[in-house]
């Protein structure tokens, strides 16, 4: 509960920071119990919610308006030199379908691991658990299942649209 309310708090303090205050930004989220590597890039408007940890790897860049929800007591990691588009959402949990007097069941938790060298497009939706490292996930993605290393992934949902080289 506690990381809980730190995020509430910090994640209006953040919006006080020009996009470019890279360090001071980098500072706040590590407040948050954010982990974050000094080399990261996080842009404005960026979002924490939910108890679960989130580690941010070297040379990540982050885009304005990105959001993570934990829920449980999940993680998100994003490996290295990973490129995240403005406004894509990663999201750790969700419901079973139950009857149809009430069909968001109990909830369920998962992780998110992105390997390395992933270029997620602008507002795509990352709920699988797994995306490869050397991927693309092309804008406004609806990332569903695990998807494998080294290719293109687009589309509502998403497919492997393409492999791409190493």
């Amino acid at each position: 509960m506690f990381v809980t309310f730190k995020r509430f708090i910090f994640n209006k303090c953040l919006d006080f920071l020009p996009s470019s205050c890279f360090g001071y930004r980098r500072f706040v989220l590590r407040l948050m119990d954010v982990e974050v590597s000094p080399s990261a890039k996080i842009n404005s408007g960026f979002r924490a919610y939910g108890p679960g940890k989130i580690i941010i790897k070297d040379n990540v860049w982050i885009g304005q308006n990105c959001r993570i929800y934990t829920g449980g007591f999940n993680k998100v990691t994003i490996g290295e030199n990973c490129e995240i588009g403005p406004e894509t959402v990663f999201n750790c949990q969700s419901h079973n379908i139950e009857g149809s007097d009430h069909r968001a069941g109990k909830c369920i938790h998962h992780d998110i691991e992105l390997g390395k060298g992933i270029w997620c497009g602008m507002r795509a939706m990352i709920l699988c658990e797994k995306v490869g490292s050397g991927s693309v996930i092309g804008a406004g993605a609806l990332v569903l299942d695990e998807v494998p290393e080294n290719v293109l992934a687009a589309g509502v949902p998403a497919t492997v649209k393409k492999e791409l080289s190493r």
